[in-house]
């Protein structure tokens, strides 16, 4: 009897820890039942912020039973990176890396010590925004100088230029200034530049008026007697920070007249003058390493010159306007030859041209030197025969984007 009774004792004790066993299975079953849904951002979003708020929903019948979140996040498909945990349904991350791919996922936490890990999501940040500097920059026409060497169109060029540049999609602010022109005035204007311009800017220079070469440099004449070299044009520039556009349009300043013996030059004199003016113009802007500035273009000056041996091969009364700046302005969207005294036409007939142009809505250096360079030429051997302007650049093969539209 004894023993019988030991028995029935040993089995009530196993039946009640079965009992409380099969009472805690139940619940690891309920627990392991979670869904994860709604992710934000939706798993293969794009384009998404560097600083972003993720967010999910459970679909559970003990989400009363979870006791937080754990978010792991990183660039590896099968996340490890724990960024940390949460009572809420949501979990700011700051500082992710422009177009990256990362992936996340969240681990419910359940009262019962278990832990449930969601699907892995994912996202692409965006590429890091280009931040537009400002687009500024002169141009000047000098018509007056003080009697016969007077010019009839260079205010029309910088009419041309301003409204060329203001009409493209990343429009340039444009300071214009005609008339009389001389050197203090042009140092003062450009130093006003100086303060506030950084890395990303684009600043443009042009000058139409006469020019002559003399003892290894180039020069800008102006009213009153006035010259500027092209040294002393660059070390004004060089203070502005940013990509510079340097635009020479010259005409032969009192023939291109041999200064130190004042007779007057012949006509192969005065295009070796002229090939003079257009070299040393280029030799001024070539990119010294130890005197950089700051910019954020393949190079810091783009370059375009052309010196004319007579007035007449750089303007006329057809086109009423220097050829250079013409076949310039033409090629970033003005009129062209068929029609020059037309309103601005919106034909961006550069865009594409070259050996080295792509048609793509932005026009560069490289299309523009060889839209202007051969336009000028076409239109010289149309209509003055004989005569001769020639367009140089320093930098003809760069994809510098000068317009888009």
């Amino acid at each position: 009897m004894k023993k019988s009774l030991i028995c029935l004792t040993v089995f009530f004790m196993v039946f009640i820890f079965s009992s409380c066993g099969v009472s805690g299975l139940i619940d690891i079953i309920d627990a392991l039942d979670i869904q994860f849904v709604n992710p934000l951002p939706a798993s293969g979003s794009t384009e998404i912020e560097t600083d972003v708020a993720l967010g999910w929903d459970v679909d559970t019948t003990v989400e009363d039973e979870i006791v937080s979140y754990s978010v792991y996040l990183d660039q590896n498909p099968n996340p490890n990176t724990l960024l940390g945990t949460t009572e809420n349904k949501t979990f700011q991350v700051t500082g992710l890396a422009y177009s990256t791919t990362y992936y996340w996922r969240v681990v419910a936490n359940h009262n019962s010590s278990i832990s449930v890990p969601g699907a892995v999501w994912h996202f692409t940040v965006k590429d890091e925004p280009i931040v537009q500097g400002q687009r500024r920059g002169i141009t000047l026409g000098v018509t007056d100088y003080g009697g016969p060497d007077d010019l009839d169109y260079t205010d029309d060029d910088a009419d041309s230029m301003k409204i060329t540049f203001e009409n493209l999609q990343n429009a340039y602010t444009m300071q214009k200034q005609t008339g009389t022109i001389t050197k203090n005035q042009i140092l003062n204007w450009l130093a006003n530049y100086v303060e506030g311009s950084s890395a990303n800017d684009v600043f443009v220079f042009q000058f139409s008026g006469h020019g002559f070469y003399e003892d290894g440099q180039s020069f800008m004449y102006l009213s009153n007697d006035n010259e500027l070299g092209m040294l002393e044009l660059r070390a004004a520039l060089d203070a502005i920070n940013g990509t510079k556009i340097v635009l020479i349009d010259a005409c032969e300043s009192g023939n291109f007249i041999n200064l130190s013996s004042q007779r007057q030059m012949t006509r192969q004199e005065k295009i070796e003058q002229a090939a003079l003016f257009n070299h040393e113009v280029i030799q001024a802007f070539e990119e010294d390493p130890e005197r950089r500035g700051t910019f954020d273009s393949n190079y810091e000056y783009y370059v375009l010159t052309g010196a004319a041996i007579n007035q007449f091969s750089f303007e006329d009364d057809t086109l009423k306007q220097g050829y250079f700046s013409f076949f310039f302005a033409d090629g970033l969207g003005n009129v062209g030859a068929s029609n020059p005294n037309a309103p601005f036409n919106y034909t961006y007939n550069a865009d594409g041209y070259g050996p080295d142009g792509v048609l793509d809505s932005k026009v560069t250096y490289t299309e523009l030197y060889h839209y202007s360079k051969d336009k000028v030429q076409q239109y010289i051997n149309i209509n003055s025969p004989g005569d001769v302007q020639t367009i140089q650049g320093n930098h003809i093969h760069d994809d510098f984007v000068i317009g888009i539209y």
